[in-house]
């Protein structure tokens, strides 16, 4: 049996909003690395908005025999004057559910072609295929005044994911991310966004 490392990122509010930004634009640029090993990463119901980039960055391509697993659902990304997803090979990831409302770039076109193995939903075939690896319909991502989300639909992904799939939490509908993520995410809040 594989094993590896399980990491949760959820209900957290990223405010990128500084004096001191690497684009001066006041909006932090280093948001989140998830660089690990070996990593399963759950990216969930978290707000990050005024940030710029690597929002989050994930997998690595410099450590041999890396493997990184990343669900990305209903996260809410707002105003990011730059991009979100920045995505490196030796990964699996699935992004569903989530909201992009005025980003530049809602994934690096570099993501598009550094070997990773990423399923991205956006369309309705897209969320049924999910059913045959993982047993349940995905949720479509939306952008709203932002730059194109990307469908990438790695089935390698699903496989992968889908050896996990006791492992993954449940969804919302996209049109309700927004208000349930800004409600949920952040210091003293103490209600799951999934819920």
């Amino acid at each position: 049996m594989l094993r590896i490392p399980i990491v949760t990122i959820s209900n957290t509010e990223f405010d990128g909003n500084t004096e001191w930004s690497a684009g001066c634009n006041g909006k932090h640029y280093w948001t989140a690395l998830l660089i690990g090993a070996k990593d399963y990463y759950t990216f969930s119901g978290n707000w990050l908005h005024d940030v710029s980039g690597r929002s989050p960055y994930m997998g690595t391509t410099n450590t041999a025999g890396s493997e990184n697993l990343f669900h990305g659902v209903n996260n809410y990304f707002q105003n990011v004057g730059g991009h979100a997803f920045d995505i490196d090979g030796n990964t699996w990831v699935l992004l569903e559910g989530n909201y992009f409302d005025a980003v530049t770039t809602p994934i690096t076109p570099a993501s598009l072609t550094n070997g990773g193995n990423i399923y991205i939903v956006n369309t309705v075939d897209e969320a049924s295929r999910c059913t045959s690896y993982l047993g349940y319909i995905c949720e479509r991502n939306r952008a709203r005044d932002s730059g194109v989300v990307s469908s990438l639909t790695s089935t390698t992904a699903l496989t992968k994911l889908g050896g996990f799939k006791s492992s993954l939490i449940g969804h919302i509908g996209v049109a309700d991310v927004p208000a349930k993520v800004k409600a949920n995410a952040g210091v003293g809040k103490t209600t799951s966004t999934n819920a």
